[in-house]
């Protein structure tokens, strides 16, 4: 179902090509602890994850954090994250995976905003509600027959996902009460993600945002407590934490692939976010 890639050093799962429509949907099931090779070894993917978890206990590290999960927990994983199972006990998982040209505009834009999403633990009723909806996914997956079966099949995934993201939201503030100010910080980091590679300056993400660069670093400053450098920074070192933990790069490669041509400065900046040099830090890993 799955295959293996090795993309700018970093591994990425991909759904193959017998995948229906852009779509997998499978139930994980597992009765002891062991993890095959396809999951415990960090990688990302090219589609968006969106998993409940039945029943069971399990461990997941996503981007140097460990989570542990149980029953009646929702986890999505967007495509950029790097993540693996750690290990798994008696597990029961409903797994929708989807390409990003398959969700509805509307859900890509929330579902962008919840990164990084952790593990969230759901009420019965609406594990109920997704483990019905997950169904109807499975049915029509198998079923490959019927006039409309291609948009039913799309459709009804898309709901699936719709409800797992509601249950993000609810913990969240409610849009329409938003401040100008939060909207404008979330705007730069929706940019951020799409250009930390090649945008490192506050003004280029406040020209895009067609307003003042005093008045972007104000709102963002007001809503999070820190400076637009200081998020432009922080994502792109947490990329270049990733490709040296999970690739063989040198420090000059992975300075170039986000975007530095001065590699002397890109050491000095890794230094001063992480406090010791990037080579510590990769020497520190494998330790």
């Amino acid at each position: 179902m799955f295959s293996l890639k090795n993309i700018n050093f970093i591994p990425i799962m991909k759904l193959t090509e017998d995948i229906h429509e852009g779509v997998s949907i499978r139930k994980w099931l597992s009765a002891n602890g062991s993890v095959s090779k396809e999951v415990d070894q960090s990688h990302r993917h090219d589609f968006h994850i969106f998993l409940l978890q039945q029943k069971g206990q399990a461990c997941v590290e996503i981007d140097f954090h460990r989570y542990d999960i149980t029953a009646k927990t929702i986890l999505y994983l967007h495509p950029n994250q790097v993540h693996r199972l750690i290990n798994q006990k008696d597990v029961e998982f409903r797994i929708i995976s989807i390409k990003s040209e398959y969700i509805q505009r509307q859900y890509l834009k929330v579902i962008e905003e919840l990164v990084p999403a952790k593990p969230l633990i759901i009420s019965s009723d609406s594990c109920t509600l997704l483990n019905k909806s997950f169904s109807l996914c499975s049915t029509l997956f198998q079923n490959h027959q019927g006039k409309f079966y291609d948009s039913a099949l799309l459709n009804s995934c898309n709901a699936f996902a719709s409800l797992l993201i509601a249950q993000y939201i609810e913990f969240d503030k409610p849009t329409e009460y938003f401040t100008r100010a939060e909207i404008v910080t979330k705007e730069f980091k929706l940019l951020l993600e799409k250009n930390y590679i090649n945008s490192k300056r506050p003004f280029e993400f406040a020209k895009l945002l067609h307003i003042s660069s005093p008045y972007l670093n104000q709102c963002v400053r007001n809503t999070t407590g820190f400076s637009v450098s200081y998020h432009i920074q922080q994502r792109v070192i947490l990329e270049a934490k990733r490709l040296l933990f999970h690739s063989d790069a040198s420090i000059k490669e992975i300075a170039a692939m986000l975007g530095y041509e001065d590699y002397a400065y890109f050491s000095r900046l890794f230094a001063k976010v992480c406090g010791i040099p990037a080579i510590e830090f990769r020497k520190r890993i494998f330790d």
